[in-house]
């Protein structure tokens, strides 16, 4: 399944509406996926929001309707904003502030009062390029150091 497929899919998926080899293979894909594993996540537990405050009475496409709406609200509310701290790009990366710090050389960012910022739209550019990388091309030197390099670690000798 695609990720396109699965969005058409997904509220049949939450709402219990799919036959059981479509549910499978939405759930696999979703497994694989984490943008559609994020999305699927957001969606059942907003239906279990929804549950929990009585919205399964109304119809099913009014319920969806709202599903929809309020999905929409939460994640323009978790968007990151347009310009950010050190705290709250690591956040979004996903990674630890010493981990930004590492490779602030390569980041977009500029300073405000002693203070480094980083604008989103920059952010999300850097991201892009870094992703049209080739994988082995950020792994050779480190790779091809520590296995041609003169002290071996233990646990590659022997």
């Amino acid at each position: 399944m695609t990720c396109d497929e699965f969005t058409a899919v997904k509220h049949d998926l939450v709402d219990g509406r799919l036959p059981e080899d479509v549910t499978r293979e939405a759930r696999s894909h979703a497994a694989g996926c984490a943008a559609c594993a994020e999305e699927l996540g957001s969606l059942e537990r907003l239906r279990q929001a929804l549950s929990e405050a009585g919205a399964d009475a109304l119809p099913g496409n009014t319920r969806l309707r709202v599903m929809g709406a309020l999905l929409a609200a939460a994640q323009a509310e978790a968007s990151p904003p347009e310009t950010m701290t050190l705290p709250e790009v690591a956040a979004y990366l996903r990674v630890s502030e010493s981990g930004v710090c590492a490779v602030l050389d390569r980041i977009p960012h500029f300073e405000v009062a002693g203070e480094v910022r980083f604008r989103r739209e920059s952010l999300e550019r850097w991201i892009a390029r870094e992703e049209e990388q080739p994988a082995a091309s950020t792994l050779a030197g480190p790779v091809l150091t520590l296995l041609t390099g003169d002290a071996v670690p233990g646990m590659l000798a022997g």
